[in-house]
């Protein structure tokens, strides 16, 4: 009898939630600026943030006492960038480009005030790698396909905060990847290229900042 009364008060309060919660479907784009997180501080201090780019798609479910969950999906685009002083040959760069899938799920918290609504939000994320590309002094290397270089799942965590105008969601995360985006553990092609992997083998995870636009439906 007490189980009853109990899974009855459960599903009583479920049926309540979902009554009052309601779902927006939404279109989303973003743009970052990324960086590698190096194992080594001499290493760091060759590393360039880049700039990058996400799209995709949200729901937002509104949730009682503030809160709502968003969870998303999209393509999004990473990178970073090395700089090497090599004698006679002088600077050599090198760029880092990844092309993920991504997958956030925002727990958000905000107040409504009269047409906004602030917030704070924590996302945990997963990604998974669709394409890499690396370039030396602009020329691409064939390392996209490469399974053995690239590790093929991902994620990390987000913090940031937000604001909710009418159909309109301005967002702002700060995001760390929990793994590394390199398993390799042999040699590489290229002199360069082997710097630049070797300084990534030990620990290469992607950290920065994400700016969004959403429009919910």
């Amino acid at each position: 009898m007490r189980r009853f009364i109990v899974t009855a008060a459960l599903l009583l309060g479920l049926t309540a939630i979902t009554a009052e919660a309601q779902i927006k479907f939404g279109i989303k784009g973003a743009f970052t600026y990324t960086s590698l997180n190096l194992k080594e501080a001499t290493w760091n201090d060759m590393v360039d943030s880049k700039t990058g780019y996400n799209f995709g798609a949200a729901l937002n479910i509104d949730l009682p006492l503030g809160f709502a969950i968003q969870p998303e999906i999209a393509y999004i685009q990473t990178g970073s960038q090395l700089e090497f002083d090599v004698p006679i040959l002088g600077k050599q760069t090198v760029d880092l480009n990844v092309g993920s899938l991504e997958i956030p799920v925002a727990l958000q918290w905000g107040i409504t005030l009269g047409p906004v609504r602030p917030f704070v939000q924590c996302v945990p994320y997963l990604t998974i790698p669709l394409a890499h590309t690396m370039k030396v002094n602009s020329e691409t290397l064939k390392l996209e396909n490469n399974d053995d270089l690239w590790s093929k799942v991902n994620g990390g965590v987000g913090v940031g905060f937000g604001l909710d105008v009418w159909k309109l969601q301005l967002s702002c995360r700060y995001k760390w990847d929990l793994g590394n985006i390199v398993q390799f553990d042999g040699q590489s092609a290229g002199d360069i290229a082997g710097e630049a992997i070797s300084a990534m083998k030990e620990e290469s995870k992607m950290s920065g900042v994400e700016v969004s636009l959403a429009l919910f439906f």
